[in-house]
């Protein structure tokens, strides 16, 4: 009952499809098109989720955006029944440090059932009073037809998916931290790359499109940033395409990052 009601609510919450646009995301359609129903990523739970949470970190007084993706289902189960959704809406996020706001790309942050969306949080803290570890609630409405008034659920939820969502602010400078950059303005002659499926069981395709030929390198980092694959890539105008096994690598989030020695893009890469 757990996962079940977890897969259909928040749906609406990876960072891996991000707009390069401050304050906006964007899911990619395509790569999500085959992705189960679920929360991306997960609440951080030491027995149920021990790759789940916020993987970035801020820093003070830069700025900062993370993404929530999701898939939303047509379904909850509500004690033992199951009901239909007509549609989820986001109505508020507490805990968020001073300086951060959220915002989604359907409007008013309602998702209608059977959608793939995402929810951007975004800006900058400058109060060093946030410093440390900042504990969220998002909550949200769930809206169906056969009941009166909407469900008010509060997420995460024990009873629901067990965890946390943490954002956790560094001091100023510090490398242990996230720091948003518009990707529009690197000069990567990489003009598209994504991983797919994702999530991914580890066997997984690359496409990389460059605007010209060259050497090229492929990383994939875990969440503290640790360099667990790496591949030297001779990419040729166009699009390029290989794939990659990562098998033998465990199950959680990781960030893929191509590279000409310049300049470099990353996107974020689940394995289940």
């Amino acid at each position: 009952m757990k996962r079940s009601l977890l897969f259909c609510l928040f749906a609406v919450l990876s960072s891996i499809s991000i707009s390069a646009q401050f304050g906006e995301c964007t899911v990619d359609q395509e790569l999500w098109a085959d992705s189960l129903i679920g929360v991306y990523p997960l609440p951080f739970d030491a027995i149920e989720a021990p790759t789940g949470g916020i993987p970035d970190s801020i820093c003070l007084n830069e700025d900062y955006q993370f993404i929530f993706t999701a898939v939303v289902g047509e379904m909850i189960t509500v004690g033992a029944l199951e009901v239909p959704i007509d549609e989820l809406e986001i109505t508020g996020i507490s805990g968020l440090p001073e300086g951060l706001e959220y915002a989604c790309d359907f409007p008013d942050c309602k998702f209608p059932s059977d959608t793939t969306g995402c929810a951007v949080v975004y800006g900058k803290v400058t109060n060093p009073a946030f410093l440390g570890d900042n504990p969220i609630t998002i909550s949200a409405k769930v809206y169906t037809s056969i009941l009166p008034l909407p469900l008010d659920l509060d997420f995460p939820n024990p009873l629901i998916a067990p965890g946390a969502y943490s954002f956790y602010v560094f001091e100023e400078g510090s490398p242990n931290c996230s720091v948003f950059s518009d990707t529009d303005d690197l000069n990567l002659s990489v003009d598209y790359f994504r991983a797919w499926p994702n999530p991914s069981s580890g066997y997984t395709q690359m496409q990389i499109n460059t605007s010209k030929s060259g050497e090229y390198v492929l990383q994939f980092s875990d969440l503290f940033g640790k360099v667990v694959y790496t591949q030297d890539l001779t990419l040729s105008e166009g699009e390029n395409k290989m794939g990659v096994d990562l098998s033998h690598l465990p199950s959680g989030m990781y960030t893929y990052t191509i590279s000409d020695g310049l300049q470099s893009k990353s996107k974020k890469l689940i394995l289940n």
